[in-house]
């Protein structure tokens, strides 16, 4: 972010920043407002060749371009600002960073699915996945510039194996949980069972 912060600016989409300009001198009493731009969303996209992405996102950033729906259809542009965003407002923060007008381009994408009813989650889940992409895709980066290779007897492997099913177990849970507060009584008959099941282990543990 830090390396492209010069080109890109503050605003990902600059117009946006003479609009709350307009707002904040429009709410002082007696200050004749400023008109705002007229002018499109400028390309803030740095002029510097392309980084090593997935082929998933340079097809992205093709549709984008053909289309010409470069704020509506995500690409590295969004990349950019969605990690802007994470570091200005901490990881996790997707609600402080939606509403961030200054990282408004995060929300063109979805402006297609706000009908629905899992509208947040929907975006919310889609921004952490992005973000957990994009740090695998640098850390596959660093990892090709160093020549490193993945060694399978090293302990790390094993304890990875053990994380992601950590981690699968804890989507799984959460899924129930949801389910069983919605009144899926299958699914809160299954929550129950491991629930009581839990409870008889750690009786034995003690």
């Amino acid at each position: 972010v830090q390396e492209f912060e010069h080109v890109n600016g503050q605003w990902s989409m600059p117009w946006m920043a003479d609009l709350e300009e307009n707002k904040r001198v429009a709410a002082q009493p007696d200050s004749p407002g400023k008109t705002p731009s007229t002018g499109t969303p400028a390309d803030t996209q740095p002029n510097t060749p392309a980084p090593e992405l997935h082929s998933l996102w340079q097809n992205e950033e093709r549709a984008a371009t053909v289309t010409k729906k470069t704020n509506e259809i995500w690409h590295r542009r969004h990349d950019y600002w969605l990690l802007a965003g994470i570091i200005q407002h901490g990881y996790a923060r997707w609600q402080d960073i939606q509403n961030d007008v200054r990282f408004a381009i995060l929300n063109e994408p979805f402006k297609g699915e706000m009908n629905r009813g899992n509208f947040l989650e929907i975006k919310n889940k889609f921004l952490a996945r992005r973000f957990k992409a994009l740090v695998i895709e640098e850390q596959l980066r660093r990892a090709a510039y160093l020549n490193m290779s993945e060694d399978p007897s090293h302990p790390s492997m094993a304890l990875n194996t053990r994380f992601s099913e950590v981690e699968c177990l804890a989507e799984s849970h959460q899924h129930l949980s949801k389910e069983s507060m919605s009144g899926n009584k299958p699914a809160n008959a299954v929550l129950h069972k491991g629930r009581k099941h839990g409870a008889k282990n750690a009786e034995s543990n003690d």
